[in-house]
C-alpha cells in the first residue's frame, strides 16, 4: 500500500508542537493525538489541542482543550488504557 500524507492539524494551525500520538488497542481505526499551537485571542500564547480520527487518520477533528483559567499549556501526552479509554494530560501555568 502507497504511502499517504495527511494534514492533522486545521489549516489556519500556528506551529503546532509536542505532538503525542496513541492507538485505540480496542479499535485501531480510532487514533487520536495532542499538541501545542501558539494561541489566538482570546487563547494564551500556547494552548493545547486535541486531533481525533475514526477512519484510521484518513480524516482528523481539531477541537482546543478547555481552558477556563486562560493558562498557558504545553507538553501534552495522549495514552490509551487497555480498556479503550483515552487519557491527555498537559502542563499548565501563568
Amino acid at each position: 500500500m502507497a504511502q499517504q500524507v495527511v494534514r492533522v492539524t486545521d489549516a489556519d494551525a500556528i506551529n503546532p508542537a509536542e505532538v503525542s500520538i496513541a492507538i485505540n488497542p480496542k479499535n485501531p481505526d480510532n487514533i487520536v493525538a495532542a499538541s501545542f499551537q501558539t494561541g489566538r485571542t482570546p487563547r494564551p500564547h500556547a494552548s493545547s489541542y486535541n486531533y481525533v480520527s475514526m477512519d484510521g487518520g484518513k480524516t482528523w477533528k481539531t477541537s482546543p482543550v478547555e481552558d477556563p483559567k486562560g493558562l498557558t499549556q504545553g507538553d501534552d501526552a495522549v495514552y490509551f488504557s487497555n480498556d479503550g479509554t483515552v487519557y491527555h494530560t498537559h502542563l499548565s501555568f501563568v
